[in-house]
């Protein structure tokens, strides 16, 4: 069973998905999203907007935006993608069932 977690309970959501702007949210988010190896899945509610580097996602993880204004802004010259999967592999699928909504 996934745990619904609000981003705004571990995360400041201080920038803005359009400009950027704000406090680097990277670690605070990630180790929401790390629960999902241990706990069985993760939902993680995204009631405003992240400034970060990049996410990584284990298998069982949903992602939900609860409106235009709410998501991620990436930090200039991250040089990755802004969400890959945690355990990639170019032989094996390793990463099952993420979803982004919204």
């Amino acid at each position: 069973m996934k745990h619904m977690v609000y981003a705004s309970d571990f995360a400041r959501l201080d920038s803005n998905v359009y400009t950027g702007g704000g406090t680097d949210d990277t670690a605070a988010l990630q180790a929401v999203l790390d629960r999902a190896k241990t706990e069985g899945g993760i939902h993680l509610i995204m009631d405003g907007a992240a400034l970060v580097s990049h996410l990584e996602l284990y298998s069982n993880t949903t992602i939900e935006c609860l409106n235009a204004d709410c998501g991620f802004f990436q930090i200039a010259g991250a040089g990755r993608a802004i969400i890959t999967n945690k355990e990639w592999d170019r032989k094996v699928i390793r990463t099952r069932n993420i979803t982004l909504k919204g």
